[in-house]
């Protein structure tokens, strides 16, 4: 679908200019003589398959291990190793007290990055909340958290890789430029 409205867009416009039916100059001056409203269009339906490719690649190709990791343990994740390097328990907040992992993703044997996911533990209400390690690309996010101790030297692990989720904000971006050229 993503592909159809790009491929339209894109015949809508050579159509427009008359490309391949004349000189390359004769479609560049009926280019420069299109409408904004034209372009804003076209910039928004371009938003559109960023859109729909954003969320078909997040619904239908998430990734999600959730285990119990030891420290040392490595767990594979759409072509990433994510490592269990160290666990920094008791750790003091204003308001609050919290453990931070220290993760560490590589790729091909090649270090990607540092992850510090972390959970806290809230004193007023009592309440405890996760903070993910999230890294994000053009192709997907990382997202890596830290939940329990086992209470037997390891932690309850959730580790997720959502692709293309960066293209739905592209999109919305691409809307938003759609319009204000329009405008």
């Amino acid at each position: 679908m993503a592909a159809w409205i790009l491929a339209g867009m894109a015949l809508g416009f050579f159509e427009q200019v008359h490309l391949f039916k004349g000189t390359l100059k004769n479609s560049l001056a009926r280019a420069l003589k299109l409408p904004r409203s034209f372009y804003g269009m076209t910039i928004a339906h371009t938003g559109m398959a960023f859109l729909i490719v954003g969320i078909i690649g997040s619904s239908l190709w998430r990734v999600e291990k959730i285990q119990v990791m030891h420290l040392g343990e490595t767990v594979k994740v759409s072509g990433y190793d994510v490592t269990l390097k160290g666990v920094e328990n008791d750790l003091k907040g204003p308001n609050f007290t919290f453990s931070r992992a220290t993760f560490i993703v590589e790729s091909g044997g090649k270090h990607i990055v540092d992850m510090y996911p972390e959970k806290k533990l809230y004193k007023m209400p009592p309440q405890s909340t996760t903070h993910a390690a999230i890294r994000t690309t053009l192709l997907g996010d990382l997202y890596v958290v830290l939940a329990d101790a086992d209470n037997k030297g390891g932690y309850i692990t959730r580790i997720y890789y959502d692709p293309f989720v960066i293209w739905i904000f592209i999109g919305a971006a691409f809307f938003a430029g759609g319009g204000m050229v329009s405008l």
